[in-house]
């Protein structure tokens, strides 16, 4: 089963999955040979983070109110 983070990473397009040697080896050539690949990879995992940030204070902010 695949975490909530990995998810949406994947569906941002700011990750990969991999199924053996091989296709690391192949993902890990391409990012190394295209730097805007990489760098487009990393910007898009990047947004995924900022995304969350502060969902953990956003949640109890949610849950104050709901108990007031």
């Amino acid at each position: 089963r695949m975490s909530r983070d990995a998810a949406l990473l994947l569906s941002a397009r700011a990750a990969v999955t991999v199924e053996d040697v091989q296709s690391t080896a192949a993902r890990l050539r391409e990012w190394l040979a295209s730097s805007g690949a990489r760098l487009a990879a990393g910007d898009r995992a990047r947004d995924v983070v900022r995304t969350g940030v502060g969902a953990a204070d956003r949640t109890v902010a949610l849950v104050v109110r709901l108990l007031e």
